[in-house]
């Protein structure tokens, strides 16, 4: 697996916990940063648009408004 430098495990854990809330819930972005053990959302998006690319909000526009294949 790929690890960004800078970027500890359980942190990579959490963003791919967050991107798979997003992909698969309508849950409002704060909400799945608290879900994802992030305390802070504006921390949460910097890790995820470290490691991602894109930020929560930019991924939460690509998801289909029926919301794809869940959290399976």
């Amino acid at each position: 697996m790929f690890w960004l430098k800078g970027v500890s495990p359980m942190v990579r854990r959490r963003v791919d916990h967050a991107k798979r809330l997003i992909e698969g819930t309508l849950l409002p972005l704060v909400d799945v940063a608290m879900a994802s053990g992030f305390v802070s959302s504006l921390y949460f998006s910097k890790c995820f648009r470290n490691i991602h690319g894109v930020s929560p909000q930019q991924l939460r526009l690509t998801v289909p408004a029926w919301i794809g294949r869940g959290l399976g």
